[in-house]
Protein backbone atom coordinates (compact mmCIF):
# COMPACT_ATOMS: atom_id res chain seq x y z
CA UNK A 1 0.00 0.00 0.00
CA UNK A 2 1.52 3.24 -1.05
CA UNK A 3 0.66 6.34 -2.37
CA UNK A 4 3.17 8.14 -3.37
CA UNK A 5 4.23 8.92 -6.82
CA UNK A 6 6.08 6.50 -9.06
CA UNK A 7 9.06 9.30 -9.16
CA UNK A 8 9.11 8.71 -5.04
CA UNK A 9 9.03 4.59 -4.96
CA UNK A 10 11.71 4.52 -7.35
CA UNK A 11 14.23 6.71 -4.89
CA UNK A 12 16.59 4.59 -3.36
CA UNK A 13 16.48 6.17 -0.02
CA UNK A 14 12.46 6.10 -0.11
CA UNK A 15 12.77 2.41 -0.87
CA UNK A 16 15.41 1.72 2.01
CA UNK A 17 13.36 3.72 4.80
CA UNK A 18 10.04 2.81 3.21
CA UNK A 19 11.17 -0.99 3.53
CA UNK A 20 12.92 -1.11 6.47
CA UNK A 21 9.64 1.72 7.66
CA UNK A 22 12.34 3.67 9.11
CA UNK A 23 10.81 5.67 11.51
CA UNK A 24 9.04 8.65 11.49
CA UNK A 25 6.01 8.55 8.98
CA UNK A 26 7.11 5.21 7.18
CA UNK A 27 6.82 3.71 10.56
CA UNK A 28 2.92 5.33 11.05
CA UNK A 29 0.57 1.93 11.27
CA UNK A 30 -2.68 4.09 10.27
CA UNK A 31 -1.21 5.24 6.94
CA UNK A 32 -3.74 5.51 3.63
CA UNK A 33 -2.45 5.97 0.41
CA UNK A 34 -4.56 9.32 0.05
CA UNK A 35 -2.05 10.36 3.32
CA UNK A 36 0.86 9.09 1.44
CA UNK A 37 -0.22 11.09 -1.74
CA UNK A 38 -1.22 14.44 0.20
CA UNK A 39 1.74 14.38 2.45
CA UNK A 40 4.33 14.20 -0.70
CA UNK A 41 2.28 17.06 -2.36
CA UNK A 42 2.70 19.20 0.44
CA UNK A 43 6.40 18.77 0.76
CA UNK A 44 6.99 19.28 -2.67
CA UNK A 45 5.34 22.82 -1.91
CA UNK A 46 7.63 23.33 0.07
CA UNK A 47 10.18 22.98 -2.53
CA UNK A 48 11.59 19.27 -1.23
CA UNK A 49 12.60 16.72 -3.94
CA UNK A 50 12.99 12.79 -3.59
CA UNK A 51 16.04 12.76 -1.07
CA UNK A 52 14.42 15.18 1.11
CA UNK A 53 11.05 14.03 0.95
CA UNK A 54 13.02 10.43 2.06
CA UNK A 55 14.58 12.44 4.96
CA UNK A 56 11.75 14.09 6.29
CA UNK A 57 9.69 11.04 6.09
CA UNK A 58 11.92 9.12 8.58
CA UNK A 59 12.31 12.28 11.13
CA UNK A 60 11.49 12.63 14.53
CA UNK A 61 9.15 15.58 13.03
CA UNK A 62 7.55 13.34 10.48
CA UNK A 63 6.65 10.97 13.85
CA UNK A 64 5.41 13.55 15.89
CA UNK A 65 3.36 14.34 13.01
CA UNK A 66 1.73 11.21 12.95
CA UNK A 67 0.71 11.36 16.89
CA UNK A 68 -2.32 13.39 16.36
CA UNK A 69 -3.06 12.09 12.65
CA UNK A 70 -6.68 10.74 11.69
CA UNK A 71 -8.32 9.69 8.35
CA UNK A 72 -10.93 12.07 9.22
CA UNK A 73 -9.04 15.04 9.23
CA UNK A 74 -5.39 14.40 8.37
CA UNK A 75 -5.25 17.50 5.61
CA UNK A 76 -5.25 20.54 7.68
CA UNK A 77 -2.99 18.75 10.03
CA UNK A 78 -0.07 17.55 7.72
CA UNK A 79 -0.30 21.22 5.87
CA UNK A 80 0.35 22.50 9.69
CA UNK A 81 2.98 19.80 10.19
CA UNK A 82 5.19 19.94 7.24
CA UNK A 83 6.05 24.40 7.01
CA UNK A 84 9.20 24.61 7.21
CA UNK A 85 10.25 21.37 6.00
CA UNK A 86 12.76 22.51 3.57
CA UNK A 87 14.72 24.27 6.33
CA UNK A 88 14.53 21.05 8.75
CA UNK A 89 16.21 19.33 6.05
CA UNK A 90 18.88 22.33 4.88
CA UNK A 91 19.77 22.01 8.78
CA UNK A 92 19.65 17.81 9.66
CA UNK A 93 21.93 18.10 6.22
CA UNK A 94 24.57 20.66 7.61
CA UNK A 95 27.92 18.89 8.14
CA UNK A 96 27.83 20.66 11.25
CA UNK A 97 24.61 19.07 12.52
CA UNK A 98 25.50 16.12 15.61
CA UNK A 99 21.76 14.48 15.44
CA UNK A 100 20.17 16.34 17.93
CA UNK A 101 17.72 19.01 19.06
CA UNK A 102 20.33 21.30 20.27
CA UNK A 103 22.69 20.39 17.37
CA UNK A 104 19.38 21.64 15.29
CA UNK A 105 18.62 24.88 16.69
CA UNK A 106 22.51 25.91 16.86
CA UNK A 107 22.71 25.62 13.40
CA UNK A 108 19.31 27.24 12.54
CA UNK A 109 20.50 30.41 14.11
CA UNK A 110 23.66 30.70 12.24
CA UNK A 111 21.77 30.23 9.01
CA UNK A 112 19.27 32.74 10.07
CA UNK A 113 22.09 34.92 11.24
CA UNK A 114 23.20 35.08 8.24
CA UNK A 115 20.69 34.86 5.66
CA UNK A 116 17.66 36.34 7.48
CA UNK A 117 17.09 40.49 8.40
Amino acid sequence: MTGFSKELRVNKNHQKREKEQFGGYYGFSGRTSGMDAYVEKKLREEGLKENGISEWLSSTSARHMTDNLSKNNFKDHINLCVRGAYLDVVVWSHPDHKGNLGSSGEIRKRLQEIFVK
